[in-house]
């Protein structure tokens, strides 16, 4: 939680010298060191593809701990330093992943693990609802633009005259 706290209060157009994003950098250093102790010691404790026991339990045979290891990895190379090179400055973006930090407590809660594969399975029908309201507001977008074209318009022009404009065309006539 302190993490992603971290995360939402992070401002990327400080100055990187300031106090606070020292601060905070050192935090995101810390945490990255954390995560990846705890990486470390699930892969010794279940073997990383492969387990002498039960291959099913290894590490990256869960989805969860795959997520995990990504995040964890990203964060890991975005602390190494190696997107501050000028030909690996694209590796930045990678920065992003880190905001799915929140999703490593999901792994540890087997009632939110149900809550987002629901959410999950539910991204098909949601995307099919979109592209059908995307349609409707765009053929009401094209009747409206055709049932109301020049009707509406803005006159500029002297306070003396605007009690003459009534229409487009008056405007127009009276200089506006």
């Amino acid at each position: 939680m302190i993490s992603s706290l971290l995360l939402a209060i992070d401002r990327p157009l400080e100055n990187p010298e300031s106090d606070f994003k020292m601060m905070l950098s050192y935090l995101d250093l810390s945490f990255t060191v954390i995560f990846a102790l705890e990486l470390i010691l699930k892969v010794i404790s279940s073997g990383f593809i492969y387990n002498h026991d039960n291959n099913n339990n290894a590490y990256l045979r869960n989805s969860w701990n795959v997520l995990d290891f990504v995040v964890v990895s990203t964060s890991i190379i975005d602390q190494s330093g190696i997107t501050n090179i000028h030909s690996l400055k694209a590796l930045k973006t990678l920065r992003v992943l880190r905001a799915l930090r929140p999703l490593r407590v999901v792994s540890r809660n087997e009632n939110l693990k149900i809550i987002v594969d629901a959410l999950f399975q539910t991204i098909p029908v949601l995307t099919t609802l979109i592209y059908v309201s995307g349609m409707m507001v765009w053929i009401f977008g094209i009747l409206n633009m055709h049932t109301y074209k020049d009707q509406y318009y803005y006159c500029v022009i002297e306070k003396s005259l605007l009690s003459l404009i009534i229409t487009k065309d008056d405007c127009l006539e009276y200089g506006g």
